[in-house]
């Protein structure tokens, strides 16, 4: 989630992506309705890419080239579980962790 408190240099207001950790102006973000900001935790960049390796992955699990597994990755809890990409440029590379572990992540 981003932080509440944004940056204020020059003029201007940034925000700090969720996912890159870079610091953008609200340009850099898509909107969204039910945060206090109004943005998207993460910039469209990074947004576009986690978009990108969901369709991927769930392309593969469609095809079967990848099973879902029906323990949780990190507390190995059976579960319902989400996949969770540390690196988007590896789309089949997921954790595979329950709500509560992914929420901690």
């Amino acid at each position: 989630m981003q932080k509440k408190e944004p940056r204020h240099k020059n003029g201007r207001i940034y925000w700090q992506c969720s996912k890159c950790k870079k610091w953008l102006s609200e340009i850099d973000y898509y909107g969204d309705q039910r945060t206090p900001n109004k943005l998207k935790a993460q910039c469209k960049v990074c947004h576009s890419q986690s978009n990108k390796a969901r369709e991927i992955l769930n392309n593969a699990l469609a095809s079967g080239k990848i099973i879902k597994p029906t323990n949780c990755s990190q507390c190995g809890k059976i579960r319902k579980l989400t996949a969770h990409h540390p690196d988007y440029s590896k789309p089949i590379e997921v954790l595979w962790l329950c709500y509560e572990c992914h929420g901690n992540k």
